[in-house]
């Protein structure tokens, strides 16, 4: 899990962009990338889908497999 939304370039010190969520999954060896931190509260001046849209291009673009549970959607780790 590793947070891809409410970011903004002038907060690059406490949120990650989405390019850095995806470098990061890449950098601990991940099987498997779930974005959090997105979708919940409108604080951030992006769109509300961007986090998703952004992270879901830049995992196809690196063949990062990516879980996008809906809400309460039981995810199986085996």
């Amino acid at each position: 899990m590793i947070e891809t939304g409410a970011y903004n370039e002038l907060w690059s010190d406490i949120h990650m962009l989405p390019e850095q969520s995806l470098q990061a999954h890449i950098d601990v060896k991940a099987k498997a990338m779930m974005p959090v931190h997105n979708g919940t509260f409108d604080l951030a001046l992006h769109d509300w889908f961007e986090p998703f849209e952004r992270i879901n291009l830049l995992a196809k673009q690196q063949n990062v497999t990516l879980l996008t549970p809906k809400f309460g959607q039981a995810v199986m780790l085996a």
